[in-house]
């Protein structure tokens, strides 16, 4: 099982922070999203971290802050 723990908070109309954030980085890909309402599946959006130019899984994260 891929262990994960933060809390989000809205920094300002485009930044978002999620502190204290731990990943392992164990799962096969991940990466984070945002939406409105639902599940990603539903139509949320892919966020590029830690780049804006590629699609890039996420790496170990020891409870980091992350904006």
């Amino acid at each position: 099982m891929v262990k994960f723990q933060g809390s989000v908070f809205m920094v300002d109309d485009g930044t978002l922070l999620v502190k204290g954030f731990h990943y392992d980085g164990a799962g096969p890909d991940a990466f984070f999203y945002v939406g409105t309402e639902g599940r990603p599946e539903d139509g949320g959006t892919l966020i590029r971290y830690p780049t804006w130019e590629r699609e890039q899984k996420l790496g170990e994260f020891l409870w980091e802050d992350v904006r």
